[in-house]
């Protein structure tokens, strides 16, 4: 079935297809006013967890005690995670406004929950909905009053767990629940996330019991549902599910399954069951978390004006910067303006990470390489080679020079 066949009429309905058509198509200058995305567009949660693998992250970041760090805030759960590598503040900038609501009261179950009444809360286990309100009743008197507002009128949402509630979850849980469930035995399913200890024997049982048409055919609609309204005005029309599927073919030869959270989710809609949790929901990291959350701050804009209006925040430039895959989201002509203010704001020898959905690989600007980064071709390899998620390009690190 064809990606495009839903395309304009999943975009007509689609908040992220209206922002992304508001402003990815126009190219914008460092000194151009960018149009305030936000307003009016942004009515649910995209993402409820990231889809980056945060140890592949820090890596590339190499970021230090002290040290100040910018990323993009998405659900929160991996600007949480910067936290463990001990730098001074974490600025987590986001133009959603659900999203951030997500992420600030992500942090304030951090700072106010004990561990267990948190991993229940966001949605690890199975928990009563109304036992998940009353927590929510419990601390909501914490939260700003915007935020405070959306978890009243999304108790939905609060029912399910927030790290279950987004969009992009929702459509997991559909191919785990339709496809992989006609592809795979629940035992099947079981075995092979619990491999990877012994990778030939993973190869082994990949190719004899779970690689075949009926496998093939199900991961093929993950690329589907995963792209499904994609702006092709940005993101060119490609075979995504083929691409998905081969790069999945490729990952599973040398990723241990029972390392790669992202995959229990993808089948199961489970978390932590035969792989370990997300780092900033195992318990040996919640103390730490706990302890150093007041270092997060949580921006509402536009990375561009953000980046253009910094001179004039009289603040010290950052040591490191991930992006993300945010330019997966621009035209070629935006994403290299973005790097190349990106650069501006970063001190000399810090590290910038960025990310490209696989099939759509992006770079830096040449003019930029040489005079003020230089590419980490080894970090760049490192990075690539740690991910255990199934859905990028070579991770892109350059040190600002």
């Amino acid at each position: 079935m064809s990606i495009l066949r839903y395309t304009n009429k999943f975009l007509a309905g689609n908040i992220f297809g209206r922002a992304l058509r508001h402003v990815a198509c126009r190219t914008y200058s460092e000194g151009e006013e960018v149009p305030p995305v936000h307003l009016g567009q942004n009515e649910r949660i995209l993402f409820s967890m990231s889809l980056e693998d945060i140890r592949s992250i820090r890596h590339g970041l190499e970021i230090k005690s002290g040290d100040r760090v910018f990323t993009l805030a998405s659900g929160g759960g991996n600007a949480i995670t910067l936290l463990l590598d001990d730098p001074a503040e974490v600025v987590a900038l986001d133009f959603s406004i659900p999203q951030l609501h997500l992420a600030k009261l992500q942090s304030a179950c951090i700072k106010y929950l004990s561990y267990q009444e948190f991993i229940d809360f966001v949605g690890v286990k199975n928990m009563e909905p109304e036992e998940r309100v009353r927590i929510f009743n419990s601390i909501k008197g914490a939260l700003e009053a915007d935020v405070r507002e959306y978890w009243n009128a999304n108790t939905s949402d609060i029912n399910q767990g927030i790290i279950n509630c987004g969009d992009f979850e929702h459509r997991f849980k559909i191919f785990a629940e339709n496809a992989m469930n006609v592809a795979l035995s629940p035992n099947q399913m079981e075995t092979f996330l619990s491999m990877g200890d012994d990778m030939n024997e993973q190869r082994r049982y990949f190719k004899d019991v779970i690689d075949g048409e009926v496998f093939r055919r199900a991961y093929r609609r993950l690329g589907y549902w995963t792209f499904k309204g994609t702006n092709t005005d940005i993101m060119p029309a490609l075979d995504y599910p083929n691409i998905f599927l081969q790069h999945f073919l490729n990952k599973v030869k040398t990723t241990p399954m029972n390392q790669s959270y992202f995959m229990e989710f993808i089948f199961t809609w489970k978390h932590g069951v035969l792989t370990p949790l997300r780092e900033y929901l195992q318990e040996e990291n919640f103390d730490v978390l706990k302890d150093r959350i007041g270092r997060m701050k949580w921006l509402h804009g536009e990375m561009m004006n953000y980046f253009k209006t910094f001179p004039t925040l009289n603040q010290p430039k950052f040591d490191a910067m991930g992006l993300s895959n945010v330019t997966d989201l621009m035209t070629l002509s935006n994403h290299n303006t973005t790097l190349r203010a990106a650069a501006k704001v970063v001190k000399q020898h810090g590290n910038i990470l960025f990310l490209c959905v696989k099939g759509l690989p992006k770079t830096w600007p040449e003019d930029l390489v040489g005079s003020a980064v230089v590419i980490e071709h080894d970090k760049v390899k490192e990075c690539s080679e740690m991910d255990r998620a199934f859905f990028w390009e070579d991770i892109q690190v350059a040190k600002v020079l």
